[in-house]
């Protein structure tokens, strides 16, 4: 696997997409699954221009890793779900959605499972 992120960041590609330092990566997913140190050198010399990252091999990314300082790289909290009080708006959603249903009035936020939105 590291080879071929080694590769992907040399500007090789993956299954016919080529990298061009206009592309911008994304991870959103799990921090081990990248090459930090061979996205950091396609980042220095240009060949991504832009790197979206919230999650890290290391986790909190440590405060002198070079990717704080690189105006290109953004690097987000890694707390999306994390919202103060959620548990309260998941109670009152609740209440308000058991209310809807008792008074046969349609429900909130209901999830079309075949088309997997709400």
């Amino acid at each position: 696997m590291a080879d071929q992120l080694q590769d992907f960041f040399e500007n090789k590609g993956c299954d016919g997409f080529i990298v061009t330092p206009t592309e911008i990566f994304i991870n959103i997913g799990r921090g081990g699954l990248v090459d930090e140190d061979a996205l950091l050198e396609a980042l220095k010399d240009g060949r991504i221009g832009t790197a979206l990252l919230d999650v890290f091999a290391v986790e909190p990314l440590p405060k002198d890793h070079p990717f704080w300082s690189m105006p290109q790289v953004f690097v987000s909290p890694h707390m999306s779900a994390d919202l103060h009080g959620w548990r309260g708006h998941v109670v009152a959603k609740f209440i308000a959605n058991l209310e809807r249903w008792v008074t046969g009035k349609p429900l909130e936020n209901v999830i079309d499972k075949t088309s997997r939105f709400s």
